[in-house]
């Protein structure tokens, strides 16, 4: 009778049954964290944030800052461009950059100190340039969005009660760049420069904007996208309107993302 129960209970009675090793519960725990720690989004690469600063009061200038933490080193950065309007080119002197790569500096290893330190060293920028009035957004691609190509924005002015005045169509264009030799030894396509030309509500469509050269800072790029639109606060008409344009390139441990702004309105003068 005994010998059925065990046959109905199993060939192993609790007694009997093996006990899991310290060791095989510490191979799997092991495991089961790879795996949780697998499914977290990766951060390689050097993927720059914007931050727009606004326009000088006369609105020949346009301020912003880019930052963000360096892939390999770690290293906190922050960077403070400032735009000629007139032709887009940056202020001679400029960018200030500050990067936190040594215990001797504030806040070491903190972007939050990155940041503050460049704005302290752009504060002498700012006043000689009159940087002061405030830049609206007018539309943007949102890193969040899926499946976003960012190849084209549509914008208009934001008018009383949130109405929206003007219907523009901004779209890029990008074109090869076969000459540069440096790029070839590492990237992994040919660089690319790009077109941007801007519709308007008739439908009539101009250029704005056209590499002719690459410049070394944007490091061989390989593709756009048109990240935003802005203009000055309570701005009447886009003829001090600046497209902010995302630079991807290859990085150290991924692709790097930096910004250039394009100005919008001054090309269509």
């Amino acid at each position: 009778m005994a010998q059925q129960n065990a046959a109905l209970t199993g060939l192993v009675q609790p007694a009997e049954r093996q006990r899991i090793s310290p060791w095989i519960l510490t191979v799997l725990l092991g495991l089961v964290i790879m795996m949780v720690w697998g499914a977290k989004p990766a951060w390689a690469g050097n993927f720059a944030q914007p931050a727009i600063i606004g326009y000088s009061k006369d609105l020949r200038y346009f301020a912003y800052e880019e930052y963000g933490i360096e892939d390999a080193s770690g290293f906190p950065y922050s960077s403070i461009y400032f735009i000629d309007l007139r032709d887009g080119s940056p202020v001679a002197g400029t960018p200030v950059r500050i990067r936190l790569d040594n215990q001797d500096d504030p806040l070491p290893g903190e972007l939050v100190g990155a940041r503050q330190l460049a704005r302290q060293k752009a504060q002498i920028w700012l006043d000689k340039l009159k940087i002061g009035w405030p830049a609206e957004m007018l539309a943007y691609n949102g890193d969040g969005v899926p499946d976003l190509e960012g190849l084209s924005l549509r914008f208009g002015l934001t008018g009383y009660n949130g109405a929206v005045i003007g219907d523009y169509r901004l779209t890029l264009k990008m074109v090869d760049f076969n000459n540069i030799l440096e790029c070839e030894k590492w990237a992994p396509s040919k660089p690319q420069g790009f077109v941007l030309t801007i519709t308007d509500y008739d439908f009539q469509k101009s250029e704005i904007y056209r590499d002719k050269s690459l410049p070394k800072s944007e490091k061989c790029p390989l593709y756009y996208k048109i990240s935003g639109v802005f203009a000055p606060f309570q701005a009447n008409d886009i003829s001090n309107t600046v497209a902010l344009i995302s630079v991807y390139s290859s990085g150290w441990e991924g692709q790097d993302r930096r910004f250039i702004v394009v100005p919008v309105g001054q090309s269509l003068k």
